[in-house]
This record gives structure tokens, sequence and C-alpha cells, in this order.
């Protein structure tokens, strides 16, 4: 298993997206999306759904996929 942060990491690497361009189409700042993704900052839940709706993921197959839902 792992962190949503590290899940949400590797959605972006395979998909060769920008870190900026997630954050905007997600509606989170770019900062606060880098500290998640760095394990500094966990998402809440409204983050988190935007997060899987901008990066077209189903939200149960990255709860499925991590150790942690926040």
């Amino acid at each position: 298993m792992i962190t949503v942060g590290e899940f949400f990491k590797r959605k972006i690497d395979e998909r060769m997206l920008i870190q900026n361009a997630v954050a905007a189409k997600a509606g989170i700042h770019p900062n606060k999306l880098s500290a998640v993704l760095n394990g500094r900052r966990k998402l809440d839940a409204v983050e988190f759904f935007n997060l899987c709706r901008a990066l077209g993921v189903d939200p149960k197959e990255a709860m499925e996929a991590t150790t942690e839902a926040s």
C-alpha cells in the first residue's frame, strides 16, 4: 500500500502532467498539492474528490490503493 500523496504523484507522472495544471484543474493551490504529493500535508475530502476528478481517477480506486483516505 502507498500513501494518498504517492498515489496521486504516480498518476500525475504516468500521465506526464504538469503539477500546476493539475492543481489548477482541481482548485488546489500548487503549494498545497506539492505538500500533499511529498507527504507534508493531508487532503481534506473536497480536495481528494476534486483531485480524483481532475485526474480522471475513480475515488474508490484511490482509496483501495492507499493506506490512508485523507
